[in-house]
């Protein structure tokens, strides 16, 4: 595994639940049982993971995020998730 990137070896399970205050409550649950048995999400997937739980549940997170910001140093490349996980 490298950067923030959905790979590895382990299971993978994905599930749609409403969208309201008993899903959110549900989502954080698993949030934390994911950080205690050091597993990883799909950003791609999760909308509603934040740079706290990002810099949880990948080591490499600081790492990717010097990178990127060397990269791109005027911050050409701008999107919701680059926002929403403080990249």
């Amino acid at each position: 595994r490298h950067n923030i990137s959905f790979a590895g070896e382990g299971i993978c399970f994905s599930m749609d639940v409403i969208n309201n205050e008993k899903g959110l409550i549900f989502f954080h649950g698993l949030d934390e049982i994911t950080k205690m048995n050091k597993g990883i999400i799909n950003l791609s997937k999760d909308s509603r993971a934040d740079s706290e739980l990002v810099q949880a549940v990948f080591p490499e997170y600081y790492e990717f995020k010097n990178r990127i910001q060397k990269f791109d140093l005027e911050r050409t490349f701008v999107s919701d998730l680059r926002n929403r996980i403080k990249i």
